[in-house]
């Protein structure tokens, strides 16, 4: 009997040490190809808007770029989703994004395997400053225009006038911030 528990018990600790070394979307997070996740917060005059992405729907691959050719697609991934006008809030707020924060393990590195590649996720973090945040109103997101791959972002927003939830899709991009 004690030699079937000590077994259990080995059992037990291994799964604990492999569900401590998954990463989030081995663990369940949503990781769905095509798909995005975007978060939106207004306060006053700032407006931060995070993406969480699979890299698959940016690229094509979820590892790190082995080719000439695939890190040349890394790296015009990254600089297009840094430029500004990719995200367009209402023109009459006044709007200028002012910082981009990228994670992005296997776009950004150029040997080696990245942490957690089988189902990589890129996260980006955009900050805004905006003269007259009364007048935001919605929010033009061009990324269904910048990567053909990528087929929906489920949206949750939150501001002034509450919160918000919004499926985007190519057919429609733009976030309404205001009811």
């Amino acid at each position: 009997m004690q030699t079937a528990l000590r077994g259990l018990a080995k059992v037990l600790m291994g799964m604990v040490c492999v569900v401590g070394s998954m990463t989030p979307a081995q663990a369940g997070k949503a990781h769905v190809h095509g798909q995005a996740r975007m978060d939106v917060a207004v306060e006053g005059g700032h407006m931060t808007i995070e993406l969480e992405i699979p890299q698959d729907s940016l690229v094509g691959f979820e590892r790190t770029a082995r080719t000439p050719a695939e890190r040349q697609q890394a790296q015009r991934a990254l600089t297009r989703l840094q430029e500004e006008g990719l995200l367009k809030p209402s023109p009459p707020a006044g709007c200028v994004q002012r910082s981009v924060d990228v994670q992005a393990p296997a776009l950004t590195q150029t040997t080696g395997a990245a942490p957690g590649q089988e189902h990589a996720d890129v996260s980006f973090r955009w900050a805004f400053v905006c003269q007259h945040p009364q007048q935001l109103r919605a929010l033009d997101v061009g990324l269904f225009a910048a990567f053909g791959r990528l087929q929906r972002v489920d949206v949750q927003a939150v501001g002034a006038t509450g919160q918000r939830k919004a499926v985007l899709r190519r057919s429609a991009t733009v976030l309404q911030l205001v009811p």
